[in-house]
């Protein structure tokens, strides 16, 4: 029995040494090799490494591009009528176009179907176009609020004028140029919010329509006013009181 089993430890033993080789780390897989991998798992028959084309763009500068302000500017478009009707009363001093014993606060707001206000019905957009519909009503309202404004300025202390700051009313414009002047420059700040210097150009043709109708008018006292009246229509018709 002894015998029998010493025998069976040498042949194990035998078997052990023999297949010791299994669990030896295989040799590494060179880079190529792996590379070359499909995605199915075979081996392609050539595994060489193809190095990477490079893309010439040209000198490219240091320093960025100027920037351009008006690259993103958007097309301007016209106030809606509750902004119309704001901002003519923030620069009247609170006179709008209102209808006495109306139905309605303004008469834009009557209109606002006219005007662009969607209806829901016709309409369910807001239409900010300034079309012609839209520049014949707000001449027509400008005509009646500037009217007002000015026969107003005529009845109130200096102090509370937000029209003929700079000027009195009873002072024909070109009687007094640098009043004129003056007051012409604070109105296209009040109601186009721009600073235009006296000298600036763009001064020119709002210092020209005041003049020339006011040396054009009746020889009765106070025909002037009506440069005036017309400098306040001029100023809320133009696109840079309406529109934004």
């Amino acid at each position: 029995m002894r015998h029998a089993e010493l025998k069976t430890l040498l042949v194990s033993l035998s078997f052990v040494f023999s297949c010791g080789d299994v669990h030896t780390t295989p040799e590494p897989v060179e880079a190529e090799k792996r590379a070359a991998l499909t995605a199915s798992g075979e081996t392609e028959e050539s595994a060489e490494l193809i190095p990477a084309e490079t893309e010439s763009r040209g000198n490219v500068g240091l320093e960025p591009e100027l920037w351009d302000p008006n690259a993103f500017t958007r097309p301007r478009r016209r106030m809606t009528v509750r902004q119309l009707d704001l901002a003519i009363r923030d620069a009247t001093g609170g006179i709008g176009w209102d209808e006495a014993g109306g139905d309605y606060e303004s008469r834009f707001f009557e209109l606002a179907s006219t005007l662009g206000v969607p209806d829901y019905l016709q309409r369910v957009k807001v239409d900010l176009t300034p079309g012609m519909t839209f520049q014949k009503f707000l001449s027509d309202g400008a005509n009646v609020i500037c009217s007002k404004l000015i026969n107003y300025e005529q009845q109130i202390p200096a102090e509370e004028r937000v029209f003929l700051v700079h000027i009195d009313p009873d002072t024909n414009p070109l009687d007094a140029p640098l009043q004129t002047d003056a007051n012409i420059k604070m109105l296209l700040l009040r109601f186009h919010a721009k600073s235009i210097a006296l000298a600036d150009p763009a001064m020119e043709p709002w210092r020209n329509l005041v003049n020339n109708i006011a040396g054009n008018v009746g020889p009765a006292w106070g025909e002037w006013l009506q440069a005036w009246d017309a400098l306040c229509i001029a100023l809320i018709r133009h696109p840079d009181f309406y529109s934004y």
